[in-house]
């Protein structure tokens, strides 16, 4: 019988230190064109592949109906780790980036830590979610 109550007791606290930390990453960014038209879609990747345009391989996403100047979304509850940040203005509403013949996107993109033109890749846009609380600021790349 004790040795029942020691298996018991080893299964409903065993577990507790191994709970994974996890913080709330709150994305914000300014629309200037199209404001009103189509939806915002946010995504976060923990991995490179598809980064930045397969919005179905990010690890989260949400999007966002009604586009107005000042955006944002908080991903509750994200594992503490390395992470990737895309957010683009989904005017027509498809789900996916428009890119025109040589590849550019059509429609407004923005990814964390790029500054210029060119592909963003995961290693260059890596952010470091190590905080209950973190804010990352965007700028259109495109605008």
């Amino acid at each position: 019988m004790k040795r029942y109550f020691f298996v018991v007791l080893a299964l409903l606290f065993g577990g507790i230190g191994l709970a994974q930390e996890t913080g709330d990453l709150t994305i914000r960014i300014d629309v200037v064109k199209n404001k009103g038209k189509g939806q915002l879609v946010f995504l976060l990747f923990d991995q490179e592949e598809g980064f930045p345009r397969e919005a179905d391989k990010a690890k989260y996403r949400a999007k966002i109906k009604k586009v107005v100047s000042k955006m944002s979304h908080t991903f509750t509850n994200i594992p503490y780790g390395e992470y990737a940040v895309c957010v683009f203005h989904d005017e027509n509403e498809n789900g996916a980036i428009d890119t025109n013949f040589m590849g550019m996107p059509k429609e407004h993109v923005a990814a964390s830590n790029m500054t210029g033109m060119g592909r963003p890749s995961f290693k260059k846009c890596e952010i470091n979610l190590g905080e209950s609380k973190m804010s990352v600021e965007l700028d259109f790349i495109n605008d």
